[in-house]
């Protein structure tokens, strides 16, 4: 991944704080833990400090590290928590003591389309092989966010234990990934009770040493 690549310029989601309060979610310790099992998983191409965003849902709301945090060492204080989010005004209502990340409106929208998911991530920059072209959409963009779930979808990973918005494949036996020009490597991930094992599995590259295009275990 290209440390020196300029940013593509995007219409990037704006936060509006409810409270600034500590995030006090029992999810809070999984997702920290989840952090540090993408970035080992990813090895030379995970992203840097700062870049990247992962996700849990409860109930309603959905719990994520904030903007700017580092997904191998994060702390309380880096998570925010999505109360909602406005897709008409691109606007993010959170707690906590971050932002939201650029990365907040498709991780909402994820956890829409796959209600069950145990885990969403993003990490931004090339990984891999040649990434799949998305549809020409502004960057950071509630539009772009619908074309790569419309991309998780397609690769049989459309609604996590069969109750996602808009339908689906039905249940998932693993992880969804894909690898999107623009956005990076996009993860899904189904309840499991080996966290590890479903990163590591979902994560892993192929002969070659490149993480696969969009699949579906």
């Amino acid at each position: 991944m290209p440390e020196d690549a300029p940013e593509a310029p995007g219409r990037w989601v704006t936060t509006s704080f409810v409270s600034t309060d500590l995030v006090r979610s029992n999810l809070v310790p999984e997702l920290a833990r989840a952090g540090g099992l993408v970035v080992k998983a990813l090895g030379k191409d995970a992203p840097p400090a700062g870049a990247g965003a992962l996700s849990s849902r409860v109930l309603h709301h959905v719990v994520m590290s904030g903007a700017g945090s580092d997904l191998a060492h994060l702390a309380i204080e880096d998570f925010v928590e999505l109360v909602d989010y406005d897709p008409v005004r691109h606007v993010a209502l959170v707690l906590g003591r971050r932002t939201a990340p650029q990365e907040g409106p498709l991780l909402w929208l994820l956890h829409r389309v796959f209600s069950a998911a145990q885990l969403c991530c993003v990490v931004p920059g090339v990984l891999g092989r040649e990434p799949q072209t998305l549809e020409a959409s502004p960057r950071g963009s509630f539009e772009e966010a619908m074309a790569v779930a419309r991309v998780l979808k397609g690769s049989g990973g459309g609604g996590v234990g069969g109750s996602g918005a808009g339908g689906g494949a039905g249940p998932m036996s693993g992880p969804a990934v894909a690898v999107l020009d623009r956005v990076g490597l996009v993860m899904v991930v189904p309840p499991t009770g080996d966290l590890e094992a479903a990163i590591t599995s979902a994560l892993r590259v192929d002969d070659g040493g490149k993480v696969p295009h969009a699949r579906s275990h």
